[in-house]
């Protein structure tokens, strides 16, 4: 499997069983899945034992501003967005074709009449290549649809299904069967999953389509359609992003800065260098004018061809991150990584760059006096009206004082603002190399993070610097200089829950016990949860038809709850449920939910 994480969720089946997470099971997912393809390849399984797939529903939050929200919560609208999680076993499954159709998408991806540029690598010459032809388009057709994934109907998610199949052509009987095991267990994925709730809810969707690499680059909602001017006699303005610059009437004192000032501007357009000339009204203040232009994969043009995206977009980042920034070390790692995500808008450049300098003094501050949060808060005071120090005046001191000044005035910050703009020049090297010959941002990004490591044996690879400056300018150690980390591997407790889990699931499924997705869906509702997470003795006379020891504890309670329901002597009781989990453990599992 390719893209493998291991910090994801685990999907609701392995949930049942105690797993959280799929840390360390990619050999285990892939040698399961396999044998079900090299049994149905075989003739060996029916359709009715191939495995379902379940689905959770998770939440991903997105940052509103105040008047969005308030008319959200008004209107009974939600503030966040609903995400699907499959579950895990469904990767190992769609992962023979995602590997076959990537690699060639791939290849074709900056053909002209190739549909399939979502695999344009940003930071590299690909990115430039593209807006050449973006440039001399006669028009653009920006398809972003709202709501298109999940207001897919299953009649065309279906088609979609056929036409991936169709790519590929069998040499024998054996690779007829395995084509139509891909084709099922693709329709299982995103036509047939059942939704599993934490409380034990089961239903279906006859729509949409689960977010993954795979079925999203075949039916995604992102895309690029670039047409000459024999094919459409329509003409636009230009396609790149636009500066303009905050002017007001000649002779307006903007000695207090120009944010009060707002109701008087008038945004000019300019190139090259910002002029300011305060008698002509010709302010400092200037933006980026994104509106009207085209955007791919999240991204605008600037007039040379170079990616750019809205500073908003990094600064939520920051402030609603997908993971948790528990530490300076960490934080810092995630100010780089929006540079090298967003290298060519200079307002966020300039963001991270503040935000780089104040984390430098900070972490000084820290190895002397310990307790960040405590310091943290304490530096974010300012100066009142009338004067006087405030806590750790060396922080910052050009956002808390009175007096307007600039950051570069104070010698102090210079070493860290070189150690910036030294790191800012490699990264803008990323986009005059071919995606073959360096890294791309996303790559990078990882390495920051500590979560990958550096192509080995590349020639002239001087991002080696770039992470020796990491690795020893106040960002945490990148694993790229440790010892190698041995292979990812499951806990011991997730590889005997994962075996038992799928030995139990295999075993229904050969005895025709889950042949549709309901029934799946049911038997994770009533799932065994309890079973294996209890940590109790068990009774060594009572063993399970696959050899696992049934709780003793576990007919206790069974024994208790069905004494309070019929009259009958509990010792009678317990032996007659012995006899019957003997012949059934299902119904002991029943019985326990």
């Amino acid at each position: 499997m390719k893209n493998f994480n291991n910090e994801a969720t685990a999907g609701p089946f392995l949930c049942t069983f105690g797993i959280k997470g799929k840390r360390g099971l990619k050999k285990l997912l892939e040698k399961e899945m396999w044998w079900y393809y090299d049994q149905f390849g075989a003739g060996a399984l029916s359709e009715e034992q191939m495995p379902h797939f379940g689905a959770r529903v998770g939440f991903r939050s997105k940052s509103l501003k105040n008047e969005k929200v308030v008319e959200k919560v008004a209107s009974g609208m939600p503030l966040r967005r609903a995400v699907m999680m499959l579950d895990a076993l469904e990767q190992a499954a769609s992962s023979q074709l995602y590997n076959v159709l990537s690699t060639l998408t791939d290849a074709k991806r900056l053909e002209e009449g190739c549909g399939f540029k979502n695999g344009v690598v940003k930071a590299s010459a690909d990115w430039g290549a593209v807006w050449k032809k973006v440039e001399a388009a006669g028009a653009i057709v920006e398809l972003d649809w709202s709501k298109f994934d999940r207001e897919r109907p299953a009649e065309d998610i279906a088609f979609i299904i056929d036409v991936v199949i169709s790519c590929f052509e069998a040499r024998d009987e054996r690779g007829k069967r395995l084509l139509e095991a891909y084709k099922l267990m693709m329709t299982k994925a995103v036509i047939e999953r059942v939704v599993v709730l934490d409380d034990g809810g089961v239903f279906t969707i006859d729509a949409g389509i689960p977010p993954s690499g795979f079925k999203t680059m075949c039916a995604g909602d992102d895309n690029l359609t670039i047409f000459s001017h024999e094919d459409f006699i329509i003409h636009r303005g230009s396609y790149h992003v636009t500066r303009l610059q905050a002017c007001f009437p000649p002779g307006t004192n903007m000695k207090e800065g120009t944010s009060k000032l707002m109701h008087m501007v008038r945004w000019d357009e300019f190139d090259g260098e910002l002029i300011i000339d305060e008698a002509a009204g010709r302010s400092h203040r200037w933006e980026y004018n994104f509106k009207g232009k085209p955007k791919f994969l999240s991204n605008f043009w600037l007039i040379d061809g170079q990616p750019i995206r809205p500073t908003h977009d990094n600064l939520e980042k920051l402030l609603w991150p997908e993971g948790i920034h528990d530490s300076l070390d960490v934080y810092g790692a995630a100010v780089m990584a929006m540079v090298v995500d967003n290298p060519w808008n200079h307002h966020c450049v300039n963001h991270m760059l503040m935000r780089y300098v104040i984390i430098q003094q900070l972490r000084r501050i820290d190895l002397i006096k310990g307790a960040t949060h405590d310091v943290m808060i304490m530096c974010g005071l300012r100066e009142a009206g009338g004067g006087g120090e405030v806590p750790f005046p060396m922080v910052a001191p050009w956002r808390r004082g009175n007096v307007h000044c600039r950051m570069e005035d104070y010698p102090e910050v210079a070493i860290y603002i070189n150690e910036f703009s030294a790191f800012f020049r490699g990264v803008t090297t990323l986009y005059s190399r071919m995606p073959t010959g360096g890294i791309d941002a996303w790559a990078f990004m990882n390495i920051i993070r500590g979560e990958s490591h550096v192509g080995e044996g590349q020639y002239g690879n001087d991002l080696i610097e770039w992470l020796k400056f990491l690795s020893k300018k106040y960002l945490r150690n990148l694993r790229g200089f440790r010892d190698r980390p041995a292979p990812v591997e499951p806990s011991e407790g997730d590889e005997q829950a994962f075996l038992s889990g799928f030995e139990v699931y295999r075993d229904l499924l050969l005895r025709r016990r889950l042949r549709t997705p309901m029934e799946f869906g049911a038997f994770l509702s009533r799932s065994p949860r309890n079973l294996l997470e209890m940590q109790l003795p068990v009774n060594d006379e009572l063993v399970w038809h696959n050899g696992t020891p049934f709780p003793e504890p576990c007919i206790d309670r069974i024994a208790d709850a069905v004494g309070k329901i019929v009259n009958i002597d509990y010792l009678q009781l317990k032996t007659t449920l012995r006899s019957v989990l003997e012949n059934d453990p299902e119904l002991g599992v029943l019985m326990l939910s």
